[in-house]
């Protein structure tokens, strides 16, 4: 998983959340599953990113670190924005950055020492949501995790059929040149940088 650099972190901060306040969420339906890859219907994409990025207490992750993508994507699909209120080997605690807004998500460390399980959810939104062409969660390193399957089965994926598949699931308008770079992350994630590939010979 590629690993999210977080905006804000405070590995002081307790939680004061009551589990009270707490209830399980799901992801919100894309509204077209249907996805063109290099002229090719791939509905299969939507689907898997909504799978993947749902929300609700009980669901686990690799670790933290999928954990946090997991709710950057969830974020960006939702039209809000979060930052880490706390975060340690064991926990890992996030905020909708915007004031008076009461979601909040918890994620423990499980008895394996690695996976992480969300323990608490507040789902409610009180925020008006951000700027989709300007969201700051969409990080080149979030495009590539997020393209990962797209640029496999088609490592010339144009950027633009990249553009057209992140507008259609995630309503998000992003720059050519942006989502270039997160293509050729993506590729050299997966098949090795040309450099890496020239040492080999």
């Amino acid at each position: 998983m590629v690993v999210v650099r977080d905006q804000q972190e405070d590995m002081t901060c307790t939680d004061e959340t009551q589990d009270g306040d707490m209830q399980d969420f799901s992801a919100k339906n894309t509204a077209n599953n249907d996805i063109l890859v290099d002229g090719l219907c791939d509905g299969s994409f939507a689907a898997e990113v909504e799978e993947n990025n749902s929300l609700c207490v009980g669901t686990r992750y690799e670790n933290s670190s999928s954990f946090k993508q997991a709710i950057r994507s969830n974020a960006i699909l939702q039209n809000f924005a979060i930052k880490i209120k706390a975060i340690d080997k064991s926990r890992v605690i996030a905020i909708c950055t915007f004031r008076g807004c009461p979601w909040r998500i918890r994620a423990s460390i499980c008895s394996d020492g690695h996976s992480f399980e969300v323990r608490k959810l507040i789902s409610t939104h009180l925020c008006p949501g951000v700027n989709r062409a300007g969201n700051k969660q969409a990080t080149s390193s979030w495009i590539a995790h997020e393209i990962k399957d797209i640029v496999k089965k088609n490592p010339d994926v144009t950027p633009k059929d990249i553009g057209n598949n992140l507008e259609t699931v995630f309503c998000l308008s992003l720059p050519y040149m942006k989502i270039w770079r997160s293509r050729q992350i993506a590729r050299d994630q997966m098949f090795g940088s040309v450099d890496d590939n020239y040492m080999l010979w």
